[in-house]
């Protein structure tokens, strides 16, 4: 799957956007949501079909990306474990067994506001393709679905 910066790339038939009911709805800043709705979609059965020359798009690496924000909480333990006069690898074994026991703890945020890590995003996506997870986040009230939008008609055909 196409999981690079997807997000400015995907194009879905109306039937798989309502069938998967969009993008995930969190109160979080919205990270990979682009890259879960790949693999929901796939989950789901969705194809996905690459355009080759001459529809070939390339994306425009620009500043202020999410990465530049993106900042990542590691748990106390952690953080003992990276003092300068621990080795290095020893550092790293002691973390990789920490997590491989307790789990990866590391909390990811943007401006102060909770995001999805990427190890996160990882065991989400593959929980979602192996079936353990619905590939469906919202529910029936997702979008603007439970708004009463007031429709302006600029100007008629005639």
């Amino acid at each position: 799957l196409h999981t690079n910066a997807c997000g400015d790339f995907q194009l879905m038939s109306r039937h798989y956007w309502h069938l998967l009911r969009g993008y995930r709805e969190a109160d979080i800043v919205a990270a990979h949501v682009d890259g879960i709705l790949s693999y929901a979609s796939y989950a789901a059965g969705v194809k996905e079909v690459i355009l080759n020359e001459p529809m070939r798009i390339y994306h425009i690496d620009h500043d202020d990306k999410f990465t530049d924000r993106l900042k990542v909480r590691k748990p106390r333990f952690e953080e003992l474990l990276s003092l300068p006069f621990i080795p290095m690898r020893i550092s790293n074994k002691m973390t990789s067994l920490y997590r491989k026991f307790v789990g990866d703890k590391r909390k990811a945020e943007a401006y102060g506001i909770p995001t999805v890590s990427h190890s996160e995003y990882l065991s989400l996506c593959r929980d979602i393709v192996a079936g353990k997870r619905s590939y469906v986040f919202n529910d029936d009230t997702w979008g603007l679905a439970q708004e009463s939008l007031k429709e302006f008609i600029i100007r008629t055909a005639g």
